[in-house]
């Protein structure tokens, strides 16, 4: 439990220093523009992008890289990552003990 809360703390961070990427990018330009999940995991590490690509065609299903996981790499990065780790923040939240009676 404690393990997926502090993943989802990290994730939000995470999603937190994307948008601070996205607003100084907007500061420096003068326009908006939010970067996509996969162009971040692509500046991060190309090789692990490529290797995912692999494996999921490969051995899962080609269908399943170009038409699920290709459209979720174009969301906007700071959204997606939010959305993530508020999900694991509240599916491992810390939950009232039951008393026995």
């Amino acid at each position: 439990m404690i393990v997926g809360r502090i993943l989802g703390w990290l994730v939000l961070i995470l999603a937190i220093a994307a948008e601070g990427a996205d607003l100084f990018g907007f500061w420096d330009t003068g326009a908006y523009r939010a970067h996509a999940l996969g162009e971040i995991w692509n500046w991060i590490d190309t090789t692990s992008l490529q290797l995912a690509e692999a494996g999921v065609s490969r051995h899962i299903s080609p269908w399943l890289w170009n038409s699920v996981i290709i459209e979720v790499l174009q969301w906007p990065a700071a959204l997606t990552l939010a959305a993530l780790g508020l999900v694991l923040l509240w599916v491992f939240r810390r939950r009232e003990r039951r008393r026995r009676r």
